[in-house]
This record gives structure tokens, sequence and C-alpha cells, in this order.
């Protein structure tokens, strides 16, 4: 999946999003990649002539839920936290995902490979823009949602937030 970053961290990025069964079958998937010549000569033009800072590939585990690569647009929230505390956490989003409701799909992820591995992603997946402003209108400054935020933050730190459509 390709998204575009609206709004918040690396607002204006363009991002490739894969999502695997599981760790062997993305280490196979991004060896065909790198075999494949279409995706060779991408990476060639991409390197003699760069329009932009290039950064991952990262390696995330879903820890939580289904990422939603089918949603729209997405909401994705970071966190830092010591690990100890995910198991804390993750009960937390449960309780969050009974206050969004069916028609908004949560996930959450965590490094595998890659920078920030005390980092914690919590994905909200949404079918549109105006349904993304009506659930966090109505959820997300509800008195039942800021009391689980406040509990969450004695676990860990948001440190970014973005929004992302996919293109």
């Amino acid at each position: 999946m390709v998204a575009k970053i609206i709004y918040g961290d690396k607002s204006g990025a363009i991002g490739l999003f894969g999502v695997f069964e599981d760790f062997a079958a993305a280490c196979a998937a991004s060896e065909a990649m790198a075999l494949d010549p279409k995706f060779q000569t991408l990476t060639a033009s991409r390197e003699s002539s760069p329009a932009g800072d290039m950064s991952g590939p990262d390696v995330l585990s879903i820890i939580y839920g289904e990422i939603p690569l089918s949603s729209p647009v997405a909401m994705i929230r970071t966190y830092h936290m010591d690990r100890n505390n995910r198991g804390h956490a993750l009960e937390i989003l449960e309780k969050i995902d009974s206050l969004v409701g069916d028609d908004v799909r949560l996930a959450a992820n965590a490094p595998l490979i890659g920078p920030n591995m005390d980092a914690m992603n919590v994905v909200y997946g949404f079918n549109s823009m105006s349904h993304m402003g009506q659930s966090v209108q109505e959820v997300g400054f509800s008195p039942e949602f800021q009391a689980l935020v406040n509990e969450a933050n004695t676990l860990g730190k948001l440190t970014s937030s973005r929004v992302q459509i996919r293109v």
C-alpha cells in the first residue's frame, strides 16, 4: 500500500507499506523485490537523482488487531514506553477498541528491526477524513476515552502523531 502523510510527523512524505503472514514471508518478499528488474531500475533512478530523503525499510510486528491497509485514512500515534509496559498498554487498547466501535479499525505494531525500539504505534483506520473527524469528535474527546489516555500516559509517552491517506 502506498500512502501520503498529510498531517503531523513527516507530513508530505510518501510511504510504502506491506503486511506479511510472518517474518519468513516478509524476508522472501524483500529478497524477490530486490531481484525484480523494475525495482532495480527504480532504485537506480532514485539513487542517481534523489528528490528526497529515504528511510527504512523498517520491520514492525503486529501486536494488536490487524493493520487496516484497506482503510483510506489512518491516524498513527507513536508512544515510547518500556517493553514491560506493553501488556498493560494492550489491555488499554482493548478498552479503546470497544469505545471506537466496529467502523474504526484499531491495531498496534512495534519495531522488530529499525530505530526507536521502545516505540509502539497505535493505528486507527477510518473510512474517510470526515469519518475520522466525526470519530475523534465523538469518541476521542469523550471523558471515557480521555480517562484511558490518562491511564496510558502512566505507561509511556506519546511522541508523535500523523494522518495518512491511501494513494
